[in-house]
């Protein structure tokens, strides 16, 4: 042994070992100082370590073989060996030196790896957060597996989250399967609890009431609900109109957004009952959109994000809620939150900004400054996947922008017991499908760069087949017997067309019109054709009805007034008429006897409803619910003139109407076919994913050194 150490010692290994520890401790600490500021990636520190420990036993080895002489390097078996006897000073310096060698690799490993396992653990919890301003805590990055997630059908995004007034926990909302549900997580815990789960009410934006008690949370179709934060059955705030977002301004009132592209504005609404008051802002635009209300401290004034009528870009505004004023206070910015630290966080494009802000002076008092890049967003909507805890954690989802109004889709079949499977289509924009009588083929207009035309799709062969050729053709509905389509065509004049469904021979024009006209329902004899009519002038869209009677077409109004009424769907007996109208102010669904329509009026739906569909035996009326944008089945009886009954919600769907159908029934009425936009990186809505949310900790910290605020 004391031969060995004599040779370790002359050799230099020892102090080449002790060096190379020392350099490599020096080189990983300004690694990790300078990563962030550089916007490395966060693995680079890691990284670096790794390769410093593969070329350690190259460097011990080369101080073994080689040595540098005043001639230059030469294998150190060429050095004559001087032999003498180790002392044990010298074998105590070189023990010391070994063991000061093995603390410090054994150190780096377990501080970065041990980090590494937590950041990419599928389910990983968060370090304990000391008090934010303090300076006592390290900036650190971790994910949180929030679990596995379908897109939402609405806005194409996975997931949205608010924090506790503690910071303590975490409420995220989901959706799969065609259930939308709503979670409670402990941040020191790495289980998340369910509080709410439903295929009626679409769950999203959950923000926790000052108390931490409460938790209200907003549906696609802007209506607000409340619940205990522990769970339970929700309560709908009784407000028959639709909101854009909301800010808790007490434990029993809220600032909200007025939902609507003409509303403007917010309001004050009442949780108890409901009830609202107008805060109208002076310089309101008519068309304007705003979005994503925030109180500043001491509720004396509101920040919020809007989109002006007419122009691209939305922007952040301010406005006094005692005098009304609004001001812009960020150009080309949405989805902006105020930090106690003195700083605005924003949204610019898909990246997240920040700026120092004078909150006695309302006043921007610094430059803007990039903090991270790819946060997912919903620009359509002005919102934005991150949130800051009060005791200064940021939590985001990496992304981009999920709208797109060109983007592809795909058809999605759901069964009675709510099992969902994608049609195997090519990625498209399709609209405007319908089911064939016999449930085998599907007729749908593809959209393309050039134009527009119809398209039928066989279900069991599984073959595409393009049908119209016209670049401007749509809204195809099938003939009785299956053989041909009936359609709208805009290329070469307005009007109703009917070809054969295989494709073969001529289209045929059946009427010219002024205005569009849009197919939507024939009667089961063939003999009956109503569509939708725009006549033009200050009216509506009508209800018109084609004839076809020995060779001869006439046209006739069925209901016209100045009102919309769309959505027209005949009975399979032919003796009643569903549709929908907007005379209420908003679009119900009505029915009528047809063809005597002026004789009754009987109105089934109660909170906003379009789309009416009849099973294919005429026991059952299907319908959109507008209140929360599900798909619902009203049983219906002809025995003694017509009677319907409670409705039952069936899933929840896509917004849709007018031009675009959200679904179509298939002729056992077991299955329901839906419209679902792809992700803004094509991948399928339907497909599921496990989310991974970043958290970063004593963020505040990192904040205040990127962006300083003036003394």
């Amino acid at each position: 042994m004391g031969k060995l150490f004599e040779e370790l010692k002359h050799r230099k290994v020892f102090r080449v070992a002790a060096i190379y520890a020392v350099v490599a401790w020096v080189l990983i600490q300004v690694a990790d100082t300078i990563a962030p500021m550089m916007n490395l990636p966060e693995s680079a520190p890691r990284f670096i370590l790794f390769v410093l420990a593969i070329l350690f036993p190259v460097a011990l080895f080369l101080a073994w073989a080689y040595e540098v002489t005043p001639e230059g390097v030469k294998a150190d078996t060429s050095i004559q060996v001087i032999q003498s006897t180790t002392s044990s000073t010298d074998r105590n310096l070189i023990y010391a030196i070994l063991v000061l060698v093995l603390l410090v690799a054994g150190f780096q490993a377990a501080d970065r790896f041990s980090v590494g396992d937590e950041v990419n653990s599928n389910a990983s919890t968060t370090l304990s957060s000391p008090t934010p301003g303090t300076g006592n805590g390290k900036v650190t990055r971790a994910l949180i597996n929030l679990g596995s997630m379908q897109r939402r059908p609405i806005e194409n995004l996975f997931t949205d989250f608010d924090f506790t007034p503690d910071g303590t926990k975490l409420v995220y909302s989901s959706y799969a399967n065609g259930n939308s549900q709503l979670h409670v997580r402990s941040l020191d815990s790495l289980d998340s609890r369910s509080i709410f789960q439903s295929r009626t009410i679409s769950a999203f934006s959950p923000k926790v009431s000052p108390s931490g008690e409460e938790i209200v949370f907003i549906t696609s179709r802007g209506t607000l609900y409340r619940m205990p934060i522990t769970g339970g059955t929700p309560t709908r705030i009784s407000s028959e109109k639709g909101h854009a977002g909301y800010a808790w301004l007490d434990n029993q009132n809220l600032i909200a957004a007025q939902l609507g592209i003409y509303a403007a504005g917010f309001v004050s609404l009442r949780l108890s009952d409901g009830a609202e008051e107008p805060l109208a802002l002076e310089g309101e635009i008519e068309g304007s959109q705003y979005r994503n209300p925030q109180l500043l401290p001491g509720n004396e004034f509101l920040m919020y994000s809007i989109q002006v009528a007419n122009s691209n870009n939305p922007h952040v505004g301010i406005a006094d809620l005692s005098s009304h004023q609004s001001r812009i206070l960020l150009q080309d910015a949405f989805a902006a939150t105020y930090v106690p630290s003195g700083h605005i966080v924003f949204m610019r494009g898909n990246d997240l900004w920040a700026v120092a802000f004078d909150l006695d002076n309302r006043a921007v008092v610094s430059q803007e400054v990039l903090l991270i890049r790819g946060v997912e967003n919903y620009s359509q909507q002005m919102f934005a996947v991150y949130s800051i805890s009060p005791t200064g954690q940021l939590l985001y989802v990496p992304g981009g922008d999920q709208f797109s109004a060109l983007s592809n889709s795909e058809l999605v079949k759901i069964d009675d017991a709510g099992q969902e499977s994608v049609i195997d289509l090519p990625p498209q924009r399709y609209t405007d499908y319908q089911i064939s009588p016999d449930g085998s083929q599907l007729a749908m207009t593809v959209n393309e760069a050039g134009g527009r035309d119809i398209w039928v799709y066989h279900l069991q062969r599984g073959t595409l087949s393009k049908v119209t050729f016209s670049g401007d053709s749509r809204n195809a509905i099938w003939s009785v017997d299956g053989e041909s389509l009936l359609y709208e065509d805009g290329s070469s004049g307005r009007g109703l067309w009917k070809i054969k469904a295989n494709g073969l021979g001529l289209a045929e024009q059946l009427i010219a019109t002024p205005g569009r006209a849009i197919p939507r329902a024939i009667s089961p004899d063939g003999s009956k054709l109503v569509f939708r009519h725009e006549p033009g002038g200050s009216g509506g869209f009508n209800l018109n009805m084609l004839s076809f009677a020995n060779a001869e077409v006439s046209q006739q109004v069925l209901i016209g007034s100045e009102f919309d009424e769309e959505g027209a769907a005949i009975s399979p007996d032919g003796s009643w008429l569903a549709y929908s109208s907007t005379e209420s102010g908003r679009d119900e669904v009505y029915v009528r006897p047809f063809p005597n329509v002026d004789d009754d009026k009987i109105q089934i739906s109660s909170d906003g409803g379009g789309e009416p569909q009849w099973s294919a035996d005429g026991s059952t009326l299907f319908f959109i619910d507008d209140s929360e944008t599900a798909l619902v089945s009203v049983p219906v009886s002809f025995e003694s003139g017509f009677s319907f009954g409670l409705p039952t919600t069936l899933a929840l769907v896509p917004a849709g109407r007018a031009d675009s159908p959200t679904y179509t029934i298939f002729p056992d009425s077991k299955s329901v076919l839906i419209k679902r936009n792809t992700g803004a990186d094509g991948s399928s809505q339907s497909g599921s994913r496990i989310v991974n949310a970043v958290i970063v900790e004593n963020w505040l910290e990192e904040l205040k050194r990127l962006v300083p605020v003036p003394e």
